[in-house]
C-alpha cells in the first residue's frame, strides 16, 4: 500500500510523518528524495543547470533556484516536470514490496493521489503555518506567503475528498491520537 500523506508548506506533515517513524512504520519523504536527487551532482542537477542555471561545481544554488521559482509560475512547473518523476519513480519502487507512508506536499499539484491507496490530508490554520515557517526556516512574512500562493488552498485539497483529514492546529498529542484513530 502507498499512504500519501499532504498539505500546504507548514502544515504539520513532517510531524505527522515523524510520529509514524516512531511506530517503526516505513515512511518517505518527497523533500529527503529531492535533497538526494540535487545533492552535489545528484542525478537531477544536470537538467537543473540546463533549465535554471543555477549550479556551480555540481552543487546546487538553492537559494538562486528558489527565488527563479518562487516568482515565476511557469519555471516552478519546469522544475516540477524535472523532479517529480524521478522523486515518484523513488517511491513507486519502494512501495512495491511494502507498505510506505509518505509525505508528498504537491501530492494533488502533480495529481499523484492517482497512485495513493489513502490520502491523509494534514491542515492548520494560517497563523499557525505561518508561525511554524518563522520558527523552524526563518522566512519572512511576505516568503512565507509567496509560498504559500504557490500552492494548492486547504479548501481546494479538501475538496479533493482525501481519505482522512488531520488537523494539526494543536499540541502534538492530540495529532498523535487522531494518527492512532486512522490507524486501528
Amino acid at each position: 500500500m502507498l499512504i500519501g500523506i499532504t498539505g500546504g508548506i507548514g502544515s504539520g506533515k513532517s510531524t505527522v510523518l515523524e510520529y509514524l517513524k516512531q511506530l517503526n512504520l516505513n515512511t518517505l519523504s518527497c523533500d529527503k528524495i529531492a535533497r538526494k536527487l540535487t545533492r552535489k551532482n545528484g542525478k537531477a542537477i544536470p537538467e537543473i543547470q540546463k533549465e535554471f542555471k543555477c549550479v556551480n561545481n555540481g552543487v546546487l544554488d538553492r537559494k538562486k533556484l528558489a527565488s527563479i521559482i518562487f516568482n515565476d509560475e511557469e519555471r516552478r512547473e519546469k522544475l516540477n516536470e524535472i523532479m517529480h518523476p524521478m522523486i515518484y519513480e523513488e517511491i513507486l519502487k519502494k512501495s512495491l514490496k511494502k507498505t510506505y507512508y509518505v509525505e508528498i506536499p504537491l501530492l494533488y499539484e502533480t495529481h499523484f493521489e492517482r497512485q495513493c491507496d489513502e490520502v491523509w490530508l494534514c491542515v492548520a490554520s494560517k497563523k499557525t503555518k505561518i508561525d511554524r515557517l518563522i520558527k523552524r526556516d526563518k522566512l519572512s512574512k511576505e516568503e512565507i506567503n509567496r509560498r504559500m500562493r504557490a500552492q494548492y488552498l486547504d479548501r481546494q485539497r479538501i475538496s479533493k475528498k482525501p481519505t482522512h483529514i488531520i488537523n494539526t492546529d494543536c499540541e502534538i498529542k492530540e495529532i498523535e491520537k487522531q494518527i492512532n484513530k486512522i490507524l486501528k
